[in-house]
């Protein structure tokens, strides 16, 4: 009887749990302020050490493009290239660029211009990383 009375407890203190109505999904990626930004760097693999630091204008396109951006949908893709940007406190943001998606954690959102970074990779300059990382 005690048992019973225990897992009935158990159930109905789950059941409350999960009701909560505070939480929300998140649905749109971190909100980025261009001038927290120091470097941006397109790379095709995330291990490569040659990249393509970003021009100023097209940082600006990249903070517009995802601060305006206000719903994400979750995926599992291959990325074409990596996004790396490095803000001013030295966090690091990576982000997965796909064809027509851009993404942060799985949560994607959608590019209007699918060959921008494309462009950006073969029309820029490319260099050693600046940005020094550690996966830990």
């Amino acid at each position: 009887m005690k048992a019973k009375i225990f897992l009935i407890s158990i159930i109905l203190l789950s059941f409350q749990a999960c009701k909560n109505e505070n939480i929300k999904s998140k649905n749109s990626l971190s909100k980025i302020d261009f001038n927290e930004i120091e470097i941006v760097e397109i790379k095709k693999k995330f291990s490569d050490s040659i990249s393509v630091k970003l021009k100023n204008d097209e940082i600006k396109k990249l903070t517009d493009l995802i601060n305006e951006t206000n719903h994400a949908e979750l995926r599992k893709a291959g990325p074409r290239y990596w996004l790396i940007i490095k803000l001013k406190n030295d966090s690091i943001l990576t982000y997965k660029v796909t064809d027509n998606y851009l993404s942060e954690n799985d949560l994607y959102i959608r590019i209007k211009d699918k060959d921008y970074f494309k462009n950006i990779c073969e029309n820029n300059q490319k260099s050693k990383c600046l940005i020094d990382y550690k996966i830990k």
